[in-house]
């Protein structure tokens, strides 16, 4: 115990002098992280909701809110089957008879690289995929079918099986960038020429 007692408290082998000092460095090297990407224009930009536009969906036309003890919080997931799952692509070319134009959403640099940007056309919210270890570039409506949810501009490209696929971030359904089948499943995206 009188060991105990001057490794402790008497310091005897340098601990706590050792442990003074890294936290005066942690404490004169510090900075903060965020408030260097708030000042900073080109940082920022990272941080948009839509690569094309300065406009914002509000969070409540895009998910569900509900009242816990006088807190906003998400509301629960439908259960599959429920209405608000599952949705389903229209089975014809919903396209067919629409006029078609090539539309510039942004230049190639505005996307990150082997990952996608979200674009706001309209109302409507699309996914742009920068596969740039494919030499490939995808579009795909943002919304997962499995929950509704604008979410796959931030899911994981990758390939299964020489095919190009996005994993939305939430469930992890894959989806084929080119068909926009769900690979292993029954949901459908839809796709759109780049």
């Amino acid at each position: 115990i009188e060991h105990l007692k001057e490794v402790i408290i008497e310091d005897s082998i340098g601990i706590n002098d050792e442990l003074d000092k890294r936290m005066q460095h942690l404490v004169d090297t510090y900075h903060d992280e965020w408030a260097v990407v708030v000042n900073d224009p080109e940082r920022r930009k990272k941080f948009k909701q839509f690569v094309n536009t300065d406009e914002n969906q509000e969070r409540q036309e895009m998910i569900e809110f509900v009242d816990m003890r006088g807190q906003l919080r998400p509301a629960n997931w439908p259960a599959d089957g429920q209405p608000q799952t599952n949705w389903e692509a229209p089975k014809s070319d919903i396209f067919a008879n629409s006029e078609k134009k090539w539309v510039t959403v942004g230049k190639t640099s505005d996307f990150p690289k082997n990952a996608a940007g979200a674009i706001l056309y309209g109302e409507t919210q699309l996914a742009v995929f920068n596969n740039e270890q494919r030499g490939e570039w995808h579009c795909t409506q943002n919304m997962c079918p499995h929950k509704q949810a604008f979410v796959l501009s931030q899911g994981m490209i990758g390939d299964v099986n020489g095919t190009a696929k996005v994993a939305c971030p939430l469930h992890k359904k894959n989806f084929d960038l080119e068909s926009g089948a769900e690979i292993g499943g029954d949901l459908q995206i839809i796709t759109f020429p780049v």
